[in-house]
């Protein structure tokens, strides 16, 4: 099947299970719903996402039909917020079961994770975390409090553990690594503790993944350059305004004064 194939045989499948839902979606738009059964990627569409594990449980094939698809995906990045029920456990198991491309997991798959640590412990995995000091506690199995008194020591102790790289989020971000020296972020500012700043990292370092950098350096230059963006979000937007959505133009504009500083 063609990728347009695909994407027409899921809309005539949402059309078949939800006759009056009023299902517009275009082929485009139904494709990235194919992807999104099967391997959690964000759907555009809201209305769709709300439908996922009803789609998945009401049409088992789906999945066959959407392995067709995995190909064509460089990275993946386990999305925020996508819940913590038992299909998207299944998904989670499935993607580091098969995974053959670098992965960044955040948010909910973290709290995954957390009950299923083995699935680390595969050969050859490319896999970047990116926890707060809340999620990197239930993983571990500490407390926050016992966590930040030996943060450093505990970080070093879990990459070396499950061979995966991880960048620490919290006032001053650490990314560590299996045999690579731990990084220390100093950028950033107090501003960027707002919801979807995480999210924003996880797309950044999805992105260098993306141009085939190494999973240790996407996570640590991900950290900086998303610390770089908050910086100039709180030159632009003072430290009480700055959204999500402000890093992401704050990256753009340090990315360009870099370009301009080479020539």
């Amino acid at each position: 099947m063609t990728k347009k194939q695909l994407a027409l045989e899921i809309i005539k499948r949402l059309k078949e299970a939800y006759p009056d839902a009023g299902c517009t979606l275009d082929y485009d738009e139904a494709w990235k719903l194919l992807v999104s059964v099967r391997l959690a990627a964000q759907c555009t569409d809201a209305r769709v996402n709300v439908i996922v594990e009803k789609l998945y449980e009401k049409f088992p094939d789906v999945d066959a039909l959407a392995a067709a698809g995995v190909s064509e995906i460089e990275e993946i990045v386990r999305p925020c917020g996508l819940g913590k029920s038992k299909v998207s456990e299944q998904i989670l198991e499935y993607v580091l079961r098969h995974l053959e491309i670098p992965c960044v997991i955040d948010a909910d798959g973290l709290n995954l994770l957390a009950r299923k640590k083995e699935l680390l412990l595969q050969e050859a995995k490319e896999i970047i975390l990116t926890p707060h000091m809340k999620e990197m506690a239930g993983m571990i199995g500490c407390t926050v409090s016992e966590l930040a008194e030996r943060r450093f020591e505990k970080l070093q102790k879990f990459v070396g553990d499950y061979g995966v790289v991880c960048a620490l989020k919290d006032a001053r971000t650490l990314v560590a690594a299996q045999g690579r020296q731990m990084f220390l972020n100093t950028a950033g500012n107090s501003a960027m503790a707002k919801a979807g700043s995480g999210d924003v990292l996880a797309g950044v370092i999805a992105g260098l993944l993306a141009q085939h950098m190494s999973a240790y350096d996407a996570a640590v230059l991900g950290v900086y350059l998303h610390a770089c963006g908050g910086d100039e979000a709180r030159k632009r937007c003072g430290a009480y305004s700055v959204l999500a959505q402000d890093l992401t133009e704050g990256i753009k504009i340090c990315i360009k004064e870099t370009k301009r500083g080479e020539n």
